[in-house]
């Protein structure tokens, strides 16, 4: 997460905690690198909270989003 990387707290998932308002551009990496890096640039709202799921898409990734309820592609925000 712009360029710091956070450790994971189980298997599958990770919790970016205090994060400032306004686009956060995030670098999903993985294990072994069975796949390319995934990048993606979300938007925090002031005081709010996001939650996304990874998930696979038509042969590519993609984070779906919990409370808008739709999906952001790898370079959309």
């Amino acid at each position: 997460m712009e360029g710091i990387m956070m450790p994971r707290y189980g298997k599958n998932y990770c919790i970016l905690s205090e994060l400032k308002a306004g686009p956060v551009h995030i670098e999903i990496l993985f294990q072994q690198n069975i796949y390319p890096s995934q990048k993606f640039t979300i938007m925090v709202p002031e005081g709010g909270y996001r939650g996304f799921l990874l998930d696979r898409k038509d042969s590519s990734f993609v984070l779906y989003d919990l409370q808008q309820k739709r999906y952001l592609a790898s370079g959309e925000q």
